[in-house]
């Protein structure tokens, strides 16, 4: 086959799959104005310190509310031109059949017959509190009357109902593949920008969240139950407060660069190309990884290498499938350079005292697993469940009845040492005071404890829909799609040593992120069910047939 031979096949193929570089309709108003509102609730959601903050999360769910209305707003172009939107109706009719939606709504459903019907009242103010018996309709999910602030059920409801309305506006309103790789492009480059300003944080020493956020600092934090020693100082890490929690918002960060990595290499493997955006999205994957490494969490750490050895595995696979079209090896030496420069950078910067801290720490817990705290939380979860396992407790409850197990057992009275300046000695002293348990640091234990067996019940239906759209739609996952669901099962791993579900925005991020890709696989398969196309079953097909 001669060159100009091999110039007309490639235009053939090209012009036949619809990549022949013909201009395309531009995103409709609505889809854009959708677009922009998801993107704004994604970049809300994680940098202002996770969206742990009141009035963040009043925001997110705000964008989340408009971007949901937005799906029956009349968008005032004609139903027949090129582009078009569909109807409110025609919204309506696939808001209908979408399983999620019925789902999300039976759970706030759910959450608001707790809320409105409580079992218990907060009373007290400070440290002395208690919980007042109340009169209830006991065949009812029943929770507990409890303050705004820190946590209770319409605080609960408010971070995970906007994510249920946001994961709505992103299966019914993003209708175009261009849309698709737009917010994923806005997802990836999100989490490199904040994984590139917790690398620059290290390198200055910064002293807070972004240089100017001062975290609340603890300077002696609880002691072993066991051995009576102090644990590290609670720090920040990124614009967390939490480092375990910055570590899993970065893995998220890295399933999704990964994944659009792979992506744009099978695409351009089909069009025959020596580059491509997948050579600037492994640059950003290595920063994501470096960042979510440096983090030092056991588990973070733990996921953040098995998601790179699946990354290098899927992109071997991908790269021996169709070596020969690849007319180069320049992807493989740029992947290459960037885990080496990954690697240098880590033990240039790593924490190795904090790093020897954690493997005795490790090692301690293997030999010894009730010398940690966590191992008697997840025991009193556990009576928890046992006490109420129908209805559960009430969402955002779990702080506040913890403590009542402490009698039964001793090991969940743990102390901390509260700095304050005595004016009569003139010095600075600790005085020591039981420290609140806000957390099971086990989601899987939490989330039936609050919202029992019936509520959790619900979240486990909506995983089940994803995994029967997997099936179903099996021969559309390709690699790029074998990576992300596969991340996201690791990074939900981390769940079962830490509440990282219970950070909104990496609920939102991780949710988000999952509903993008069973949206992407499951429209393929309707792109290939219709006639007239030219698909590749290597890159998951069309996602949306192309306007004439």
């Amino acid at each position: 086959m001669t060159w100009a031979t091999h110039g007309d096949f490639v235009r053939r193929f090209r012009r036949q799959t619809g990549r022949d570089g013909a201009s395309k309709p531009p995103l409709s108003r609505r889809e854009r104005a959708i677009l922009v509102l998801l993107a704004a609730y994604l970049v809300a959601m994680t940098w202002p310190v996770g969206g742990q903050f009141f009035m963040v999360q009043l925001l997110c769910a705000g964008l989340a509310s408009v971007a949901f209305i937005a799906l029956f707003v009349p968008a005032g172009t004609k139903p027949s031109s090129v582009g078009s939107d569909p109807t409110a109706r025609q919204n309506a009719r696939c808001l209908a059949r979408f399983p999620l939606f019925w789902l999300g709504l039976g759970l706030v459903v759910y959450i608001v017959v707790q809320t409105l019907n409580p079992a218990y009242a907060f009373a007290g103010t400070g440290r002395e509190w208690s919980l007042t018996p109340l009169d209830y309709i006991r065949w009812l999910p029943a929770g507990m009357e409890l303050p705004a602030q820190p946590m209770n059920g319409w605080r609960f409801l408010l971070a995970t109902g906007s994510v249920w309305l946001a994961i709505c506006s992103l299966w019914v309103g993003i209708r175009r593949r261009k849309a698709m790789r737009i917010l994923f492009w806005i997802f990836v480059v999100n989490h490199f920008a904040w994984a590139a300003v917790t690398l620059l944080q290290i390198m200055t020493d910064a002293s807070g969240i972004l240089w100017f956020y001062e975290t609340p600092v603890v300077t002696e934090m609880a002691r072993d139950p066991l051995t009576g020693e102090l644990t590290r100082e609670t720090q920040f890490y990124g614009l967390m407060i939490n480092p375990n929690h910055a570590a899993a918002l970065l893995n998220i960060g890295l399933v999704a660069a990964g994944a659009f990595f792979l992506y744009h290499l099978q695409w351009s493997q089909r069009k025959f190309a020596r580059g491509g955006p997948h050579l600037v999205v492994v640059v950003m994957a290595s920063v994501i990884l470096a960042a979510a490494i440096l983090a030092v969490s056991r588990a973070g750490t733990v996921v953040a290498i098995a998601l790179m050895l699946l990354l290098v595995m899927c992109f071997a696979a991908s790269l021996a499938r169709r070596w020969r079209e690849m007319g180069t090896p320049f992807p493989a030496l740029v992947l290459f350079v960037g885990l080496v420069v990954v690697v240098s950078g880590l033990v240039w910067r790593l924490d190795w005292a904090h790093l020897d801290w954690r493997i005795q720490q490790t090692q301690r817990l293997i030999e010894n697993p009730a010398s940690e705290l966590r191992f008697y939380l997840n025991k009193g979860t556990w009576r928890m469940i046992e006490d109420r396992p129908l209805f559960g407790w009430g969402a955002g409850s779990y702080r506040y009845r913890i403590p009542g197990y402490r009698q039964e057992i001793p090991e969940l009275r743990v102390y901390v040492w509260q700095p304050y300046w005595d004016e009569e000695e003139g010095r600075v002293r600790h005085e020591r005071y039981p420290a609140a348990i806000t957390h099971a640091h086990n989601d899987f234990l939490q989330y039936p404890a609050e919202l029992g067996l019936a509520g959790s019940g619900i979240i486990v239906l909506a995983f089940l829909w994803g995994a029967v759209v997997i099936v179903r739609n099996r021969r559309s996952v390709s690699t790029p799609w074998v990576f992300l669901f596969s991340g996201l099962v690791l990074v939900s791993a981390h769940a079962a040593v830490d509440f990282i579900f219970y950070i909104p925005g990496i609920l939102a991020a991780w949710s988000i992120l999952g509903v993008m890709g069973l949206k992407w696989i499951d429209r393929s398969r309707e792109a290939r069910a219709r006639p007239g196309r030219v698909t590749s079953r290597h890159a998951g097909g069309r996602l949306f047939q192309q306007p004439p």
